[in-house]
């Protein structure tokens, strides 16, 4: 990944007080495999739990990868997530934050 770029490691408990893992990656800069390193993980993670990647990235690119369906994990955006989150529980949460200031001047 590209210098700058920031993998975080959290916990989200959901109102049942279940605990799951949230993982994001996050960098100033676009272009430098944060959707490319989410979806890679999230392939990975899946072998071992459900996983859900939140795409809250302005591109949208794990989206789009994630439309054929033939993904072994579900991904959905940032206004869907809460509540998926409340229906559901996943072992792993993989999060593409939008933070691509260069962008939003």
């Amino acid at each position: 990944m590209y210098p700058g770029t920031s993998v975080r490691y959290d916990t989200f408990i959901s109102n049942k007080g279940e605990v799951m893992p949230i993982i994001s990656l996050s960098s100033f800069k676009g272009g430098v495999s944060k959707t490319t390193s989410a979806i890679c993980l999230a392939t990975l993670f899946s072998e071992d739990g459900a996983t859900l990647v939140i795409d809250a990235d302005q591109n949208r690119s794990a989206t789009t990868w994630a439309r054929p369906g033939n993904l072994p994990f579900q991904v959905c955006g940032e206004k869907e997530a809460a509540k998926l989150m409340r229906k559901q529980r996943f072992e792993f949460i993989i999060l593409i934050p939008l933070l691509d200031l260069q962008k939003q001047k």
